[in-house]
């Protein structure tokens, strides 16, 4: 692997390219009106340099955020950050922990029909299923 500098006007690398045909492949899958090359380029020589500054800045909150999870730091270490480079705003508050469903309770999900909960369970927690097996036997 190796670094590689982006250069919106080197058409030899085929940045605008890649570029190009990545947001027109958006436009169709979401019904966006498209633009030409020319105008691509245009786009992306301005939002460029401000995408690779906010993911920089985004990236190194993500990780030490995941850095006190493998460490195991308690919950209360844990942030929330919100940053605004407009705004020169930058915020950080504690996350609540999640809530715990009472038996009684109903679930739902997905604008779906209600289901019923696991006592005690979360929106966090993940239910492994070991093997291949039946609604029937999912439902034991």
């Amino acid at each position: 692997m190796k670094v590689v500098v982006f250069e919106k006007d080197d058409d030899s690398n085929h940045h605008i390219d890649f570029i190009h045909s990545s947001s027109t492949m958006r436009c169709n899958n979401y019904g966006i009106k498209k633009c030409d090359k020319l105008k691509t380029k245009l786009i992306a020589g301005k939002i460029i340099p401000a995408l690779a500054t906010s993911t920089a800045m985004i990236t190194g909150f993500v990780i030490l955020e995941a850095l006190k999870v493998i460490d195991n730091k308690e919950f209360d270490k844990l942030r929330n950050t919100f940053s605004s480079l407009a705004l020169n705003t930058h915020l950080q508050s504690e996350p609540m922990p999640p809530l715990k469903f009472k038996k009684t309770e109903m679930d739902i999900r997905f604008g779906g029909p209600s289901q019923p909960v696991i006592e005690n369970s979360t929106k966090w927690d993940i239910i492994e299923i070991h093997g291949p097996k039946t609604i029937l036997q999912l439902n034991e």
